[in-house]
């Protein structure tokens, strides 16, 4: 007769956790953490760019280890600093005892990467076994599971996994993916070619890149990184995805019966209502577009499709809320189109201040170019009540209900994508009753569903006996 341990102890080891956020991903954790309702201790073990010693503190009731972790490997620099980084990596490696000729052939590789394309590092391999497994993470988080002893190990996205895998001992482990990383070794996850989705991964984002003999040494170097994270992958007792998309992505790596999925949530409802306050819908039309700024996300495509609304409607505005790495040159492209003071770049917001921001605009735009693991933005303007409109790529189509709370529209046709923009913009009433909708859905869906209770049974699955 079967009985169930208690769970007492749980570590997650997580790239990030908040207050250092870098994006969704450190949002949904804690998230879920919070609604949990258990007595067992959750301790958090978090990557963290930001010491250089590892850290004890208390974040909301978790205690919080920070561990230092930078994302050093040397390609990734500029050229002023990349010759004293690459020195100092091969001399911590002689120091350890560890093999180096592999290690300076991939360096060799990213070095003529730097000399043939110095701003593109997007077809730059990540490199995972020399950056992030030769690091001393996994000596740090070796001494918190001897000191913590947690029942269950619950690894948080694509570097907790890959470290995760490394610890010695039998303490069972669940996975958590959020993103691409384990099906696209291209270091954005991009997903795509040129704007067209991947379906498999053949590494033809370096086709036509560089010379062939150096082409191919990228791929060896990808190929590696594939077979490193799927290999940790697959150590996992139990791995959970945020969308039926990454579902169906990672079954093919470890098997349908292996992955359960846990939809993301945002804060408490009332707690979004508080932020909100008294910000209503702005009277001049906004569009706003929430996320990172940089390939992925597309805003260069929705700045275009900005301008050709405005040759209709002379008192629309476009907000990306956000910070990365195209922000510049995005904000120039706006000035070359005559918008720059119909384009607002607010930057990096506080979560009160964005959820302000949604409520002030009239529509969302999704001009995602990669298929996105789960699609937060839709779910955070649902529980806000606005519609979204949004390219129907990866696991957008499961926050959005075509023509009740937004519109989905075939990747790559811009021209529809404007003509649902305007619908909704110049019929504010059908706006208002797509995010009304929206809002009831959402608020089902990731909050009456209870997915930190799916989380919490999976858990507790993993320790019971016979």
């Amino acid at each position: 007769m079967a009985n169930a341990k208690e769970l007492n102890k749980v570590l997650i080891i997580t790239d990030s956790f908040p207050p250092e956020v870098v994006g969704g991903a450190e949002l949904s954790l804690h998230n879920l953490l919070t609604r949990m309702n258990t007595d067992a201790e959750i301790c958090v073990a978090a990557l963290s760019s930001q010491t250089d010693i590892v850290k004890y503190e208390h974040y909301d009731r978790f205690g919080v280890y920070r561990i230092p972790f930078q994302e050093n490997w040397p390609a990734y620099t500029s050229s002023p600093t990349r010759s004293i980084r690459y020195m100092g990596f091969v001399r911590d490696l002689l120091s350890q005892g560890k093999s180096t000729p592999q290690y300076l052939k991939a360096v060799g590789t990213n070095v003529q990467l730097h000399k043939q394309f110095p701003q593109s590092l997007g077809i730059y391999p990540l490199a995972d076994r020399f950056y992030l497994l030769n690091s001393k993470c996994i000596d740090h988080l070796q001494e918190i599971v001897s000191k913590e002893a947690p029942q269950v190990i619950h690894a948080d996205n694509y570097r907790s996994i890959m470290l995760a895998a490394e610890i010695q001992g039998d303490i069972p482990t669940v996975s958590l993916v959020r993103d691409n990383r384990f099906f696209c070794a291209h270091r954005n996850q991009a997903t795509n070619i040129a704007g067209s989705v991947c379906s498999t991964c053949s590494y033809g984002c370096t086709v036509g890149k560089a010379s062939p003999r150096l082409e191919k040494a990228v791929r060896e170097l990808m190929d590696d990184t594939m077979t490193l994270r799927r290999k940790a992958l697959l150590s996992s007792h139990c791995v959970a995805v945020t969308s039926q998309y990454l579902c169906t992505q990672v079954s093919a790596v470890v098997g349908q019966h292996r992955v359960a999925v846990v939809p993301n949530i945002t804060e408490d409802p009332d707690l979004i209502s508080k932020w909100v306050g008294d910000a209503t819908r702005d009277e001049a039309p906004r569009i706003l577009c929430v996320g990172m700024i940089g390939h992925n996300k597309g805003q260069r495509q929705l700045l275009q499709i900005f301008k050709q609304l405005t040759e209709k409607d002379d008192k629309c505005r476009l907000i990306f809320a956000g910070r990365g790495a195209l922000t510049e040159s995005l904000l120039l492209d706006a000035i070359n189109y005559g918008l720059a003071e119909r384009v607002e770049f607010p930057g990096f917001l506080s979560r009160a201040e964005l959820m302000r921001e949604y409520a002030r605009a009239t529509v969302i735009a999704c001009p995602n170019v990669w298929p996105e693991p789960f699609g937060r933005v839709p779910l955070e303007a649902g529980i806000v009540g606005r519609p979204v409109v949004a390219f129907d790529v990866g696991g957008m189509s499961e926050n959005i209900v075509e023509g009740e709370t937004g519109f989905l529209v075939t990747p790559e046709k811009t021209d529809e994508f404007a003509n649902r923009l305007s619908l909704l913009l110049r019929d504010s009433n059908r706006a208002e009753k797509m995010g009304a909708r929206a809002r009831e859905l959402m608020t089902e869906r990731h909050y009456e569903a209870c997915p930190e209770k799916k989380l919490l049974d999976i858990w507790q699955s993993l320790i019971s006996t016979s």
